[in-house]
């Protein structure tokens, strides 16, 4: 299910990738940003758990690791009353990377990010239980074929004692 979410996740990154410090000081010079930037910003905001104001934004924009912020996010601890807040903006019908991307690429890339931390979390708590299920299955599996391992061991001693009474 995961890799579902996986294409638009390294989509997103590979937008993010490209941007340079110019796209975001073109962002971070706007005093009034376009509406669908200042959206797009809030949205990053949102995710990363900050205030989704346009002065936060500002600040973030202005943090010289904010972009290995976004890359380094953790996305696999998302919850859902965040993933509900991440919802608001993707279900708004002006929060595509298409539109946004009409007033700036920069934004563009961020739109796409946002977008892909929501796919992201949401199969990502559905998976995360099967995740936990399947490295529960895996330690048990490593126990008991490590008793396997001590038993066969044990059994090869007893052998050769039973063999060296035999040739005796």
């Amino acid at each position: 299910e995961l890799e579902k979410a996986l294409p638009a996740l390294q989509e997103a990154e590979a937008a993010l990738n490209v941007l340079t410090k110019k796209d975001i000081s073109v962002l971070k010079a706007y005093s009034k940003p376009p509406p669908l930037v200042e959206m797009t910003l809030s949205g990053v905001m949102t995710v990363l758990k900050r205030p989704a104001t346009w002065e936060e934004s500002k600040k973030q924009l202005g943090d010289a690791n904010f972009m290995m912020k976004l890359l380094n996010y953790d996305k696999d601890n998302m919850d859902d009353p965040l993933l509900k807040k991440i919802g608001k903006f993707s279900a708004d019908p002006e929060f595509t990377p298409e539109s946004v991307g009409k007033v700036s690429s920069a934004a563009k890339g961020m739109c796409m990010w946002v977008r892909a931390m929501e796919v992201y979390g949401s199969v990502a708590k559905d998976v995360g239980p099967k995740r936990a299920r399947l490295k529960a299955a895996q330690e048990n599996l490593a126990k008991k074929q490590a008793a396997l391992a001590s038993a066969q061991e044990q059994l090869a001693v007893v052998l050769a004692k039973v063999k060296s009474l035999r040739d005796k």
